[in-house]
């Protein structure tokens, strides 16, 4: 996440990951989903809003999660995406409509010249 880093200006980034959390997976290509969710936080988010991170255990019964899956949330201050919008987030190349004086992404609206 190292490209993000120097982005982030005074914008705090907390992290909730417990050190025993194992993860067997292709490191290049889960860093390059972490720096696209943080990299479009930062960018629909308020200006110096601060970020979170969070990786967990997925609990037995979470949808679609096999014994060993792992969560990852990137959380942020953003108005978050209306729940009209939710079911086409991951369609390749779609754009949430923007409400009143924001500018939707696939993650949190930003205000419009901020």
């Amino acid at each position: 996440m190292g490209s993000v880093l120097g982005r982030i200006g005074g914008r705090e980034i907390t992290t909730t990951i417990p050190p025993s959390l194992l993860v067997a997976c292709d490191s290049a290509l889960l860093g390059q989903a972490l720096i696209n969710l943080v990299e479009n936080a930062l960018e629909y988010s308020p200006p110096g809003a601060a970020l979170h991170v969070e990786a967990r255990c997925a609990p037995a019964p979470a949808i679609r999660a096999r014994p060993g899956t792992v969560e990852i949330d990137v959380s942020d201050s953003g108005h978050g995406v209306p729940d009209a919008e939710k079911t086409r987030i991951f369609e390749k190349f779609y754009r949430a409509h923007a409400h009143e004086g924001a500018t939707w992404g696939s993650g949190s609206p930003s205000r419009e010249g901020s």
